[in-house]
């Protein structure tokens, strides 16, 4: 199908697997003071899987699963992408790793090897490579969709919170946020966990509040490219520069609090 093997970029596929009447469309509703045209925003049900129509995400995923060019049969080698992987990392060592995820895998029952997941390299027929992107596109192509509804959500909240600024609203409404991060190893200093490291997730909550007019600094990056000189031959490189500009413009207070949370903190 057109355009197939042109895309390059998260904006390529997107543009690929909704077009015609599916395409996005702007929505005047979710347009933020700073944006010069009304943002595009998708179908939930097309995102969602749910379109019917030909030509939508469904019936991509169906016509690229029986296509007989990309699911014939060939090298177990073919194909060649990254994928998370499960990695034995040694054994649970003793009652303090008990209901540590980490510490089992799928098929492993007893669940005493400890297991981390890691982007490794990896290779497979062109059958199974389809048959594995397919199952995961779905999924992201949602997660996508939601990901900027709620970050277009919250930047809406923040522009009803700043065009608050000298009014009596100003200081009786907040934004409140919270969410789990990335595991990180941390250390407990205390006899249960005999002063050895623990994995865990930070729990970080951000309350944004109080528009005040204050001088704020913003970094502007610029991308340039230079010619280097160094060495016996002269090759041009792109080195990253910038500048630092101030300007009196009315902000929100920030407040940043968090905690460490057991295993991933669900």
């Amino acid at each position: 199908e057109q355009g197939f093997r042109d895309m390059k970029s998260q904006d390529d596929l997107l543009t690929f697997l909704f077009c015609g009447e599916c395409a996005a469309v702007a929505d005047p509703t979710r347009k933020l003071p700073r944006d010069d045209s009304d943002p595009m925003q998708l179908r939930y049900d097309c995102v969602a899987g749910e379109c019917e129509k030909d030509g939508c995400l469904q019936d991509k995923c169906t016509r690229l699963a029986n296509c007989p060019v990309l699911t014939k049969g060939g090298s177990d080698t073919e194909m060649s992408f990254r994928k998370w992987t499960l990695v034995p990392r040694g054994v649970a060592e003793g009652a303090a790793d008990d209901g540590d995820e980490d510490y089992a895998a799928p098929s492993d029952t007893a669940g005493k090897a400890k297991y981390t997941r890691e982007m490794l390299p990896c290779r497979s027929s062109r059958k199974d490579f389809v048959l594995f992107f397919l199952e995961g596109l779905p999924a992201y192509i949602l997660h996508r969709g939601r990901a900027w509804w709620q970050t277009r959500n919250r930047r809406l909240q923040d522009a009803r919170l700043i065009n608050a600024f000298e009014t009596p609203a100003a200081g009786k409404s907040c934004n409140f946020r919270t969410d789990f991060s990335a595991r990180e190893a941390y250390e407990m200093q205390d006899a249960s966990t005999g002063q050895r490291p623990n994995v865990g997730a930070v729990c970080v909550s951000i309350v944004l509040h109080s528009p005040t007019k204050r001088t704020v600094k913003t970094y502007v990056k610029e991308v340039v490219s230079e010619e280097d000189a160094n060495g016996y031959a002269r090759w041009v490189v792109e080195v990253s520069k910038g500048e630092v500009t101030e300007e009196e413009k009315v902000a929100l207070t920030t407040d940043v609090y968090f905690g460490y949370a057991r295993n991933k903190g669900d």
